[in-house]
């Protein structure tokens, strides 16, 4: 493990370990002492971890973004319930639309790409876009309501930037309609029986 590996490079550089507050040193109960506190530091840890990631999972259940912010989208802590919502960036939201409406009009991600670039947008990294990036932001999800994580698919409570309608024609476009299909939301107002019910004629 860490520490172990730790222990042996300060071996290697001739280092021995001390502490002023501790019985920790080269002694068999100063090693003893060791484990144990680096046990108790990991526990303490790996607790804190489990705390955030549970926190995380109970936000995005309830609909909330929970995540990094996706471009397009700011981050607003509501003051009311301290939930970590998404809220639609005034410059940058109304371009993720835009660029939407292009690649269903038949545009391509370098023109509409560089189109963004020429306004003055910038990625959640801040790197002017890429017909790459372009092209991974119109197919998230998110972008129409989806949230995607801890294996499950929740509706957000954040205001679409993109219509469902037109997500799924940039889908078609792009020639990923039937992997769409296979991955499509049973949480989804417009398919609530998804996963539940079976259609006797084509499965």
């Amino acid at each position: 493990d860490d520490q172990h590996k730790i222990m042996y490079k300060l071996s290697q550089a001739q280092v021995e370990l001390r502490s002023a507050t501790e019985s920790i040193d080269a002694s068999a109960v100063g090693k003893f002492m060791r484990t144990v506190l680096w046990g108790v530091a990991e526990l303490d840890n790996a607790i804190r971890a489990e705390r955030v990631k549970d926190g995380m999972y109970a936000s995005f259940k309830e609909g909330y973004w929970p995540f990094a912010c996706p471009s397009g989208y700011v981050r607003y802590k509501n003051p009311d319930n301290h939930k970590p919502e998404l809220r639609i960036h005034p410059e940058y939201g109304p371009m993720i639309t835009w660029a939407a409406e292009q690649r269903v009009s038949g545009r391509d991600y370098a023109w509409i790409a560089a189109q963004l670039k020429k306004r003055g947008f910038k990625t959640t990294y801040g790197k002017y876009p890429s017909k790459q990036s372009v092209h991974r932001i119109l197919q998230n999800p998110a972008y129409y309501g989806l949230m995607r994580a801890f294996g499950e698919d929740v509706m957000g409570k954040h205001e679409a930037l993109i219509p469902y309608e037109t997500f799924l024609q940039m889908r078609v476009i792009d020639g990923d309609f039937g992997h769409l299909q296979n991955r499509r939301n049973k949480q989804h107002p417009d398919f609530p029986l998804v996963h539940t019910v079976k259609c006797t004629g084509c499965g």
